[in-house]
């Protein structure tokens, strides 16, 4: 009879979860195209944090997240849809794998001159062969684009330690006056 009861109530979670996924897809990817036009540092872990908390529910709570931005460095223009890959990278490859609950923080802060936003899980850190997936391939091939040499993004980790995604961007630098060709500065 309790084998019954917490399967009923496991289903009911599953349909939970499917019809929170449905109610928001819509909303999600208007969101996501808004931001494809014009976006600032700010937005971004909006949007992230939109990602995490459904991902949360998805994993029956063992994702955690937290999300680190003073209010001055959220106004600044930032390129649109990066942080969401490495966002989506920390959890597919060291949250959802390891068994038990885990944590995806983004930190933003200002250092030596640069911008530098990080996303760190306590996942199963690096595994041999990560880190040359087209997510990270287009945020290494976005940033070259918009800063070339100015900019740069490592990629860190142990195996069971979980890993760190690290952007650099010259700071006071406006990636979004920098369109690559074809493509104009709103």
């Amino acid at each position: 009879r309790n084998r019954a009861t917490l399967q009923a109530a496991e289903v009911g979670r599953e349909i939970a979860v499917a019809e929170y996924e449905r109610a928001i897809q819509g909303a999600f990817r208007e969101v996501a195209d808004t931001l494809a036009a014009r976006g600032t540092l700010g937005q971004q872990p909006d949007l992230c944090a939109s990602y995490l908390e459904l991902m949360r529910l998805r994993t029956a709570g063992r994702l955690n997240y937290r999300i680190d931005a003073d209010d001055a460095l959220r106004a600044l223009p930032f390129p649109p849809m990066l942080l969401i890959s490495l966002v989506e990278n920390a959890v597919k490859h060291g949250i959802e794998p390891k068994p038990g609950p885990g944590t995806v923080t983004i930190a933003a802060e200002r250092r030596e001159g640069e911008l530098r936003i990080s996303v760190i899980d306590d996942g199963l850190g690096l595994q041999l062969g990560m880190g040359g997936g087209l997510g990270l391939a287009n945020v290494r091939a976005q940033l070259e684009t918009r800063y070339g040499a100015r900019a740069s993004f490592h990629l860190t980790g142990e195996p069971a330690l979980g890993a760190r995604a690290e952007l650099r961007i010259p700071f006071g630098d406006n990636p979004l006056r920098d369109s690559p060709p074809g493509h104009e500065a709103p």
